[in-house]
Parts: C-alpha cells; sequence; structure tokens
C-alpha cells in the first residue's frame, strides 16, 4: 500500500525507472487496443491498471462506430416514439375489440372439439379366444389342504412342507406342458 510520502508531487522530475514502467505499460495499453492479450506473468498492480484503462476505454469509446449522423438518427427515432418504443397504455377502443372478439373464439374452439370427438373413428374391439377353464388341480390354489394344520411338535420342519408344496406344483406343471405337447402332436394346437 502506498503511503503519501510515497506519492511524488506533479514537479518531481520522473526517475528513468518510472519512465521505463510508463514505457512498457503504454506498450500493455496498445497491445490491449490491438485486441492483444496481456502476457501471463503480470503484476497484480499491473494488471488491475490494465483493467482500468479497458474499462476507461470501453465507457468513452464508440463500440459501434457509427457516424454522428446515424447516432443522431437513432437518437431521434427513440425519443420521438419510433422503434417499437411504447409510447403509453393501449387505446380503449383495441381493448374493447378483443374482448368482443374472445367469446367468438373460445365458441369456435369448443365446436371444432366437439367436431373432432364426433368424426374419430369407433375404438377397435378385440376379440379374444375363450380360455379353457383348468382344473382344480392346475390352477393356483392355497397349499392348507396339502400341509394341512401344522402341530407345535412339527412347526421346526418347515423345509419337509415346501418339498411337498414344490413337488406339488411341479406335477400341475408337468401335466399342463405335456398336455400341450400331445396336443401340437395331435394336430389340435
Amino acid at each position: 500500500m502506498a503511503h503519501d510520502d510515497d506519492i511524488p508531487t506533479p514537479e518531481t522530475p520522473e526517475t528513468p525507472a518510472e519512465k521505463a514502467k510508463a514505457e512498457s505499460f503504454a506498450e500493455l495499453v496498445d497491445g490491449m487496443l490491438a485486441h492483444e492479450s496481456p502476457p501471463p506473468a503480470l503484476s497484480a498492480d499491473d494488471r488491475a491498471l490494465l483493467e482500468l484503462a479497458t474499462m476507461v476505454r470501453a465507457g468513452s469509446h464508440d463500440a459501434y462506430d457509427l457516424s454522428p449522423e446515424r447516432t443522431r438518427s437513432i437518437v431521434d427515432d427513440a425519443l420521438s416514439g419510433g422503434a417499437g418504443v411504447s409510447t403509453g397504455p393501449e387505446p380503449v377502443v383495441d381493448q374493447l375489440a378483443r374482448y368482443r372478439v374472445a367469446p367468438w373464439a373460445a365458441a369456435v374452439v369448443a365446436a371444432a372439439a366437439a367436431l373432432l370427438l364426433w368424426l374419430r373413428p369407433p375404438p377397435t374391439t378385440v376379440v379374444t379366444e375363450p380360455v379353457a377353464e383348468l382344473p382344480a388341480a392346475m390352477r393356483s390354489r392355497p397349499s392348507d389342504a396339502l400341509v394341512g394344520r401344522i402341530d407345535r411338535a412339527r412347526s421346526g420342519d418347515a423345509s419337509a412342507r415346501i418339498d411337498q408344496i414344490f413337488a406339488d406344483r411341479s406335477a400341475g406343471y408337468r401335466a399342463v406342458t405335456m398336455r400341450r405337447a400331445t396336443d401340437v402332436r395331435r394336430g389340435l394346437r
């Protein structure tokens, strides 16, 4: 941070170090004006000064390079209400016309929707072949009749009950599978 003692007065002649620093900063500013990127190894103070110079130039420079006549005509158009600038609220006549058209527009949309519903094709019906009723032995059923009542003495023998249920279901599956195979061989399916 600079102290008041470090800042030279305007009457003080420049030193060769100050002159060299000013020339190097001038080269950085010239590079910025030529759209060159600053060197990567730049001190924080020099980088801050260069950013400040960029902002000053951007604020004081005409970014669009327009002629004075073109600039004047754009400003005149903006001030006279042209170029898409709103001049105030919408006239009452236009608002009333919109309110008169809105019910008719809603009626037309409703009529079009009703017409579409009336003219659409009827829903297709899917005809399925009746499925033959399976005998009770081949349907999913509770296993209570197969296992029976479980006494407390046999409560730990769950694997035997599961094996019995599995054997019953496998027998039903084999019966259905074999029946389909014999129906195919006979030409029934």
